[in-house]
């Protein structure tokens, strides 16, 4: 009886040593902290914000405004404007677009953090920020325009000369429109009226020598 229940005793204790042993490593396992995940494809990358309204003034220009907590409050009158830009960054040259139907004016776009330089190709006018990793940048664009020029000034109307005439008295000259007569044909009714005089006072002086003559 005393050596079945010592085989026993050693069958149960080569059992919990056995169990032990397998219990040991699961638990080392799960104690141990989890490995670092690896980086996924947008790890290194941010987020743009462009925001394009427009606004009537009375100087055209483009004004730029970087924010990283929101995007730049703006006024009234305002509203969404469409754009073409050309945005320079690590990845070269790319066009971007903006549409003047978004809401509030507003297109995101993801990018690798870097430096950036963003551009208006209708104005030249253009802003340098930096994407930073897991953060937003606002970036936004106002067009100022001028909504109705105003017209170009008129040369102002030549005012009347007064001019002294033989009498003493003043004489209004006025400037010349190019209507009425020219100084041609006023010189050729002087001529006329001379050469009518002329013609009267020899045929006066004919008249008072045929009335000598009688």
């Amino acid at each position: 009886m005393t050596t079945r229940l010592t085989t026993n005793g050693w069958r149960l204790a080569t059992m919990i040593l056995l169990f032990a042993a397998l219990a040991l490593p699961v638990r080392a396992a799960a104690a141990q902290p989890s490995a670092t995940p690896m980086p996924g494809p947008d790890a290194d990358a941010g987020s743009l914000v462009i925001e394009a309204v427009q606004s009537p003034a009375d100087e055209p220009s483009v004004e730029y405004h970087v924010t990283t907590d929101s995007p730049w409050p703006v006024g009234d009158g305002f509203a969404a404007a469409a754009f073409e830009f050309t945005l320079n960054g690590p990845n070269g040259d790319q066009p971007v677009s903006t549409s003047d139907q978004a809401p509030g004016g507003l297109t995101t776009i993801n990018l690798l953090a870097g430096d950036y330089t963003l551009t208006d190709n209708d104005s030249g006018a253009s802003v340098s920020f930096t994407i930073t990793a897991g953060a937003t940048t606002y970036v936004a664009a106002a067009r100022f325009y001028v909504s109705n020029p105003a017209p170009p000034p008129t040369a102002p109307a030549q005012a009347a000369t007064p001019v002294p005439n033989s009498g003493g008295q003043t004489a209004t000259t006025l400037p010349t429109t190019g209507s009425g007569p020219d100084s041609s044909s006023i010189a050729n009714a002087g001529i006329i009226l001379f050469l009518l005089a002329l013609a009267a006072l020899m045929a006066t002086a004919a008249i008072a020598r045929v009335r000598r003559v009688r």
